[in-house]
Formats: structure tokens, sequence, C-alpha cells
């Protein structure tokens, strides 16, 4: 099928006889979340350790592919029996974050408070996600004071977290209703993801689509411009369906109204 958008979206690969850890990370890493949560749910350790570790990384990408019932089930659990502090601080920063994907802000935000409590010998990069989780349950909750408090806790260093920190933010602007400022803000996410380690295809989708949803709704040219230079080079993961329609949708309807030739379909 022709991509309206300039872009082949990523393939998911088969998944190998033997699944490796590290491959499940690669996977994670680089926007493969379904692969990632495949090659998981097929390894089989001996270890107690590697099995943590194999329990955490398929509950981070269920988190990711929008099933957090799933994901809480299996944080259950290792919730008690993690090794490290560091283990089970994501552990706990996971199972709050799935709690409140669930529909369970308030309950989330007490596990993640809880963590927070504790996390004063953690790396500073679980520190920083368990912050950003907390912005995350104020969000839902629409207590966007709270919100953007706990993502001022998000280490700038901490790669992806802090690109996922910036996109929460750009919402917090778009909840307020101050649309320029989060146009802003959404573009310096996708800046932001061009020097991150790890990649995150969902965030840079979901602010594509944001971005050429405001360009059509404002009727601004210069960001639907942009945001059409921007779509060049996007890769369209398997998990980003609904953000790659609503682009083509936003960027027909602007092309519609403005009398521009495109492309796009739907």
């Amino acid at each position: 099928m022709d991509d309206a958008l300039g872009a082949r979206p990523v393939a998911t690969k088969e998944v190998s006889k033997r699944p490796l850890l590290s491959e499940a990370k690669v996977a994670l890493f680089s926007g493969d979340v379904e692969r990632c949560e495949a090659l998981c749910s097929s390894i089989r350790s001996r270890s107690e350790q590697r099995s943590y570790e194999v329990a955490l990384l398929r509950a981070r990408a269920l988190l990711r592919l929008q099933r957090p019932q799933e994901a809480e089930a299996i944080l259950r659990n290792v919730f008690f029996r993690t090794g490290s502090l560091d283990a089970s601080l994501t552990a706990r920063m996971l199972l709050g974050t799935a709690r409140i994907r669930s529909g369970d802000a308030k309950d989330g935000l007490s596990i993640l408070d809880r963590a927070e409590a504790d996390s004063s010998g953690a790396h500073p990069t679980i520190r920083s996600e368990i912050a950003y989780a907390q912005a995350l349950g104020h969000w839902v909750l629409r207590d966007l004071n709270a919100a953007e408090r706990a993502l001022d806790r998000v280490d700038s260093h901490s790669d992806i977290i802090a690109a996922r920190a910036a996109e929460l933010r750009a919402w917090c602007m778009t909840t307020r209703g101050d649309y320029h400022r989060a146009t802003r803000q959404f573009i310096a996410t996708l800046n932001l993801l061009q020097n991150c380690r790890a990649q995150d295809h969902a965030i840079e989708a979901t602010c594509l689509q944001a971005l050429m949803t405001f360009a059509a709704e404002m009727f601004d040219y210069r960001l639907y411009e942009e945001t059409l230079t921007r779509l060049v080079n996007v890769q369209w993961a398997s998990g980003t369906k609904v953000q790659r329609y609503q682009v083509a949708f936003y960027r027909a309807a602007f092309a519609e109204a403005a009398g521009v030739e495109t492309a796009a379909r739907i």
C-alpha cells in the first residue's frame, strides 16, 4: 500500500527460536514494543534474577501497548521478591503506573509516593522515572500544578525519560489551553528525541499527531509545513496506527481548507 506520509511502517520481525533478553531490550529501545513483549513472553530462565529482569521488561512493553492489567498481574508476582533496591523500586514504579493506566490514579500515586520516599539511594534514572510516573498520575487527575512540579524533578540527563517528561509537559500546556506554548513544547520534544540513546516511536508519533492537529485547528500554514518536513523520515511503528491515521486525517483537512495539493490518503 502506498505510504501517504512518506515513510515505510516499521515491520515487526518474527520471534527467534531462542529469544534472548538482549534482543528484547534492543526491540524496546528501538520502539518495536510488540516484538519486545513477544520475546519476553517466550523467554524461559532458570535464574531468579534473570526472571525478574524479563518480568520488568515485559511489564514495560505491556504498559506501552496499553495493556496495564496484564502488566499489573506480572508485577504483583515480583513486587515483593526483587533483590536490589533499583529492581524493587522499578517494580513499584511500574505497578503504580499500571494502576494509573488502569483508571485508579489515586492508588497508583500512593504506590509511587511510597516508592519515592524509599528512593534516596537509588539510581538517578530510577528517581526520574518515579517522578515522571507521579506527574502522569497528577495529570490524569488534572492537578496540573502537581504534575508540573513532579516533572521538574526529572533529571534532564535521563535520556528517554526526559523526552517523555517533555511530552507530558506539552500535554499539561494543552490541557491549560495554551496551544502556542504546547506547540513549541511538542517541537522541543521531537528535537530532544533526536539525541536520545533509546528510541520511543510512540512519543514521536504522538507529537506529530498533536502538531498536525494544531496546524489544522489553528490554520497555521507555517506549522503545517514544518510538520510535513518532520514526517519525511518518521518511522511508523506497529503500535502507532492511531497517531498515523490522525496525522493523515488532519493533513488532508488542512490541505482541503487551504486549497493545496496533498498525497495524504486514509
